[in-house]
């Protein structure tokens, strides 16, 4: 599981890229996260809401992978800096070149997200 992981993810805001970095010990994961809008200049909620960078900590169960991804207010180089987002996916395919599932979680300025989801390929 450890290493770089991108791909393309969607939910109610728009699509998006989700990109982590992780490092593995034993059951457990942790690293750093970071949403891309698919275009940043588009005027869309997600070229606001979907560019933010966090961490992110986990668990592997057997072929389960739950990551939970915290990003936090505050940091003044992002479009929405008052505004704080989780993220949770619990992974349906887990394979050594990629993750894929179904994700919940908001944004305090937008809400809930519906219909979310993510692809990641190993890099």
């Amino acid at each position: 599981m450890a290493g770089s992981w991108t791909g393309p993810g969607s939910n109610t805001l728009g699509s998006h890229t989700l990109s982590l970095t992780i490092t593995q010990t034993g059951s457990t994961i942790s690293g750093t996260a970071a949403t891309k809008a698919v275009d940043p200049a588009d005027g869309s909620c997600s070229s606001c809401h979907m560019n933010k960078q966090g961490t992110l900590t986990g668990t592997i169960t057997g072929s389960t992978v739950t990551k939970n991804i915290v990003v936090p207010s505050g940091n003044a180089a992002e479009p929405t800096p008052i505004c704080s987002a989780t993220l949770t996916l619990t992974a349906t395919v887990v394979t050594s070149a990629q993750i894929k599932g179904p994700y919940t979680g908001g944004d305090t300025c937008e809400g809930p997200w519906v219909s979310a989801d993510v692809t990641l390929n190993k890099q």
